[in-house]
C-alpha cells in the first residue's frame, strides 16, 4: 500500500511539473509575442507590455543576434515611451553594441537625444544612418549588376 501511494505521489508531482512546464511556455510565448509585436499592430500595445515582454525574452537567453538585437531596441523603446530616458539610451547602446549596422537602435536613439537638445549626438547617429543607408544602396546595386551578369 506504502509503495502504490509512492508511486501515485510520484504520478501526481510529474503531471503538476508538465502542467506548470506548459503554463510557463504558454507565458513566454506571449511574452514572446509581446515583445515582438507579433499579433498586434505596429505600435498599438502599451509599453509595460513591450517592456516585460523583451525582459523575458532577453533574460532567457534563448535569444541571441538579431532577435536580441531587436529585442533590447523595442525594449528601449518601451522605455522612453515610459520616461525612463536612461533605461532607453543603455538599451539602445547595447543593441548598437551587439550590430553596429541596425538602423532602428540608431533611429531611436537620434530621436531620444533630439528630445533632450544633445544635438552633436543627434548629427552621430544621422551620420551612422547615412553611412549605413549608402552601404545598403552600394549592396543593392552590386547585386542587380551581379544578377545582370548571371
Amino acid at each position: 500500500m506504502a509503495t502504490m501511494c509512492m508511486i501515485a505521489s510520484c504520478g501526481t508531482t510529474v503531471i503538476a511539473a508538465m502542467l506548470l512546464h506548459e503554463a510557463a511556455q504558454a507565458q513566454t510565448e506571449q511574452q514572446w509575442d509581446s515583445c515582438y509585436e507579433i499579433g498586434v499592430p505596429a505600435n498599438s500595445q502599451p509599453p509595460e507590455l513591450l517592456i516585460s515582454g523583451c525582459t523575458a525574452v532577453i533574460q532567457s537567453g534563448i535569444h541571441s543576434g538579431d532577435n536580441l538585437v531587436a529585442a533590447f531596441t523595442n525594449r528601449g523603446r518601451g522605455y522612453r515611451q515610459t520616461f525612463q530616458y536612461e533605461l532607453a539610451f543603455a538599451d539602445f547602446d547595447q543593441a548598437i553594441r551587439l550590430d553596429s549596422n541596425y538602423m532602428p537602435a540608431y533611429c531611436h536613439r537620434g530621436s531620444l537625444y533630439w528630445e533632450r537638445g544633445e544635438f552633436d549626438r543627434v548629427r552621430q547617429d544621422l551620420d551612422q544612418i547615412a553611412r549605413l543607408k549608402r552601404r545598403e544602396a552600394e549592396l543593392s546595386a552590386e547585386e542587380t549588376l551581379v544578377g545582370r551578369n548571371e
